[in-house]
């Protein structure tokens, strides 16, 4: 997994470590919660400082709102991600899934990261 990108900046760095601590205790349901909180945060954080708007709740459903009339790529993205967290709701989480859920919250970073610059 590349992670360079995210492993730069600080707090998302510690936060993918204690993910990987608990991947490898093999903890994936727990892991795949702490990524879907880690792209809740980045949502937050991303949103207030380049839309100048609090969100309570930086979940895909809610963010796509903020998304939907501003950047079509994140829209699809968080879209297609909450798409995802319905699904796997109804199955066992493999670490197929948490790696995954981790590779989109690498992509959703890149992305704003790239054209949007830092905001955490």
């Amino acid at each position: 997994m590349g992670l360079d990108i995210i492993n730069k900046n600080k707090v998302l760095n510690k936060r993918m470590q204690d993910i990987n601590k608990l991947i490898y205790s093999k903890k994936y349901k727990e892991a795949y919660e702490e990524v879907a909180k880690l792209i809740e945060y980045v949502n937050q954080k991303f949103i207030e400082k380049n839309y100048n708007i609090k969100l309570d709740y930086g979940d895909p459903l809610e963010a796509s709102k903020i998304y939907m009339n501003k950047d079509n790529k994140l829209f699809n993205n968080m879209v297609t991600l909450n798409g995802e967290y319905n699904i796997i709701g109804e199955y066992e989480i493999e670490l197929e899934d948490v790696d995954y859920l981790i590779s989109i919250l690498e992509t959703i970073y890149n992305y704003m990261i790239t054209n949007y610059g830092e905001f955490i």
